[in-house]
């Protein structure tokens, strides 16, 4: 017979890995940019000067992208953090006694 205390452990570990795949999504695909708009179009500057902004906005584009992704991470990550430690705080000291209960059955 299988412990239901053994399940709940591994359905625990299972969802957290589940969520955490989630929360670390923006390393594995990326996050995009808002296009720069028509607002560098439509700019009340010189020709001149909206050419310049146009490449300053290409040049920079990459390190956008690497800080959004980083922004994006850091903020799932803190939800993950906040909303498991609260779950955890309270299961993990039933689910281990639990567990080492059915281990000394085993042997």
């Amino acid at each position: 017979m299988v412990d239901p205390w053994l399940i709940g452990l591994i359905s625990y570990l299972g969802l957290a890995l589940i969520v955490l795949l989630f929360a670390i999504w923006p390393i594995l695909r990326g996050v995009h940019l808002h296009p720069g708009g028509e607002s560098f179009e439509s700019a009340p500057v010189s020709e001149d000067s909206r050419r310049r902004l146009l490449a300053h906005y290409s040049r920079i584009q990459g390190t956008l992208a690497f800080w959004k992704n980083r922004a994006e991470l850091y903020r799932r990550m803190h939800y993950y953090t906040v909303c498991w430690s609260i779950p955890s705080s309270v299961a993990v000291p039933f689910l281990a006694q639990a567990i080492t209960v059915s281990i000394g059955r085993i042997e």
